[in-house]
């Protein structure tokens, strides 16, 4: 679990928020992304990890507007695993330090073979000057 992946993410945000300043700013990522991924943080040591695919990962995030993150999660093994995800919304402050501006919590359960897609969105006060996110996952492997 390394922040280099988290860091490039905000940058590609960031630098995608300058390149379309008053428009859509976002960056979307799809394709197959086997876990545990280099973009996510997987707080699971389950034998079932590497039965944990992210397949599509894509975020709006536009300053002035609601941001949101929708993930497709997929079960490539053979027993329902139960899964955690949060994504925290977070805008820079001046001093540098990021500033949490909201977070949502997906949750749910794989059977397995299953496709599952999610969307995560926040309607906090702060809400609206997200500029980058961060996401976590958290899984367990069930009795099949």
């Amino acid at each position: 679990m390394s922040e280099e992946p988290s860091l490039a993410r905000r940058r590609c945000l960031r630098a995608a928020g300058v390149a379309l300043a008053g428009g859509l700013a976002g960056c979307a990522r799809s394709g197959a992304v086997a876990a545990p991924s280099d973009d996510l943080d997987f707080r699971s040591d389950a034998p079932c990890a590497d039965d944990f695919e992210v397949v599509e990962e894509a975020a709006r995030i536009e300053l002035g507007s609601q941001p949101s993150v929708r993930l497709r999660f997929r079960n490539t093994g053979e027993v329902p695993i139960r899964y955690e995800v949060t994504v925290i919304f977070e805008q820079g402050t001046s001093l540098g330090i990021p500033a949490r501006t909201g977070r949502d919590t997906l949750s749910g359960r794989l059977d397995p073979g299953e496709t599952v897609v999610a969307s995560a969105t926040d309607d906090a006060a702060d809400i609206e000057n997200t500029e980058f996110y961060d996401v976590s996952v958290s899984l367990e492997c069930l009795p099949g």
